[in-house]
């Protein structure tokens, strides 16, 4: 039951209706700090895991068994960690929901722990100080690629070298 009259999942896409274009880049702070302004009772927490569970590749999508074809969740896509932007169904992948994340036998599937989030923090900050031309490179770079977090890490040192 919703805290509010809308569900979060519908209050998210009112947020990204009202915040993003097709190409802006985000990072979970944004609409963490709407919510906390426009509705309070959401927990920051269940913001993050709804801008997770609504990155059409993100693989912690498994974990949420509403995730499925036609539920509403599919709006944004992961650039890289706490980087992120509306999805584009034309020129996207398309969604990836539980059942096929877990077939995945390549993948090593493990659950995001307080010491990934900083991680990924310090290096969503890395990327956004590059020109706008190489962020770009290295978006279509990453959108073209199924990149580890472990592959974006070492991509992001070599840049910084």
């Amino acid at each position: 039951m919703p805290i509010y009259d809308k569900p979060t999942k519908v209050l998210m896409t009112e947020w990204a209706k009202q915040h993003l274009s097709p190409a802006k880049t985000f990072g979970r702070a944004e609409p963490v700090k709407w919510f906390a302004e426009h509705y309070p009772k959401i927990k920051a927490a269940t913001v993050r895991m709804h801008v997770d569970g609504m990155s059409v590749n993100n693989l912690n999508r498994r974990h949420h068994p509403s995730v499925k074809p036609g539920s509403g969740h599919d709006l944004f896509f992961k650039l890289g960690p706490d980087l992120h932007r509306l999805w584009n169904p034309q020129t996207d992948p398309p969604p990836r929901y539980k059942e096929a994340i877990e077939a995945q036998p390549t993948k090593k599937l493990e659950a995001s722990t307080a010491e990934d989030e900083a991680e990924e923090e310090q290096t969503a900050s890395v990327v956004l100080e590059y020109p706008a031309e190489v962020r770009s490179a290295g978006m279509r770079l990453i959108n073209n690629t199924d990149f580890s977090r472990s592959t974006f890490l070492v991509l992001i040192a070599l840049l910084n070298e």
